[in-house]
């Protein structure tokens, strides 16, 4: 379990992925908030302080490129990972601190979200 709940948001448009990453991440004892797009995400992060964005790279109305690139314009220090099926694009994405393939399953994403909330 996590000593002090750390805020995390998922972004995802997929509703199913999202359930299941916020009910994981509830379970392991992290604060977690959700979006289904970059808009939302990022309108999200304007109001509240995040331990760590995790975003998925393809989603409507603002992709994860641009997604990152606006939150580090507000937090500069938000650690971000990736989750993505699409690998050949995430060379071109520089403010991401982690990338995870969604094929590696959601115990790879777990791994990484705990190696930067320590």
């Amino acid at each position: 379990m996590v000593d002090k709940k750390k805020k995390i948001i998922i972004v995802d448009d997929c509703a199913k992925i999202l359930e299941a990453y916020k009910y994981i991440f509830t379970s392991k004892g992290y604060d977690i908030t959700t979006a289904t797009n970059g808009v939302e995400a990022l309108n999200l992060i304007k109001k509240q302080k995040y331990d760590i964005l995790v975003t998925d790279l393809k989603m409507p109305k603002m992709d994860g490129f641009e997604l990152t690139d606006k939150t580090k314009q507000i937090d500069e220090d938000i650690p971000i990972i990736l989750i993505s099926s699409y690998t050949d694009s995430i060379k071109n994405c520089p403010n991401i601190n982690l990338y995870v393939p969604k094929s590696q399953g959601l115990e790879s994403l777990i791994r990484a979200v705990e190696k930067f909330i320590k």
